[in-house]
C-alpha cells in the first residue's frame, strides 16, 4: 500500500492561512459598512424633510466610515512577511482577523440601526442630540474593541 501526498499539505495550509484572513477582516468590514451607510441614508433623508439644517444628522456617516479606517489598520498592521513554521501562531493570528472582521461588520449595522431612527429624533428634538451622540460613540466601542482585541491576536504570530 502506498501513501499519496495531499495537494493540501502543511506548507500549502499554512500559506492559506494570510490571504484568507485577510479576506475575513476586509470583505465583513466593507460589507458592513455600507449596509451601515444605506441603513444611515434612510435615517438622514428622513430627517431632511423634518428640519433642513441636517449637518448634525450627517454625523453618523462619519462614525460608520471611521469602522473603514479601523479595517485598513488591521490589515496593514498584520501584514506579515514569513510564514511560521508551525499552526498555532498563524491561526491565533487568523482568529483575530475574524474577530475584527465581523467586529467591524457589525457595528457599522448598529451604528447604522442607530442611525436610521436616532437621526430623526436628534431632528424633532433638541434635547435628543446629546443623547444621539452618545449612542453613537457607544455604537463606536464595539469597532474599537474588535479593533483591540485583533490587534493582541495578531501579535502572537511575530512571537514564533
Amino acid at each position: 500500500m502506498q501513501v499519496q501526498e495531499s495537494v493540501f499539505d502543511k506548507d500549502f495550509l499554512l500559506n492559506m492561512v494570510y490571504p484568507g484572513g485577510v479576506i475575513c477582516l476586509l470583505v465583513p468590514t466593507f460589507a458592513g459598512v455600507s449596509i451601515g451607510l444605506s441603513k444611515a441614508a434612510r435615517g438622514i433623508t428622513q430627517s431632511s424633510a423634518i428640519k433642513t439644517d441636517i449637518l448634525l444628522t450627517v454625523v453618523p456617516a462619519g462614525f460608520i466610515g471611521v469602522i473603514v479606517i479601523y479595517g485598513v489598520l488591521m490589515f496593514a498592521i498584520g501584514k506579515r512577511a514569513e510564514v511560521p513554521k508551525e499552526f498555532q501562531p498563524c491561526l491565533t493570528w487568523f482568529a483575530g482577523q475574524v474577530v475584527a472582521g465581523s467586529g467591524f461588520f457589525w457595528a457599522a449595522i448598529g451604528l447604522g440601526d442607530i442611525s436610521t431612527v436616532a437621526t430623526v429624533a436628534a431632528a424633532q428634538q433638541k434635547k435628543f442630540l446629546p443623547s444621539f451622540f452618545l449612542l453613537l460613540v457607544f455604537g463606536e466601542f464595539v469597532a474599537l474593541f474588535a479593533l483591540i482585541i485583533g490587534i493582541i491576536m495578531m501579535g502572537t504570530w511575530k512571537d514564533a
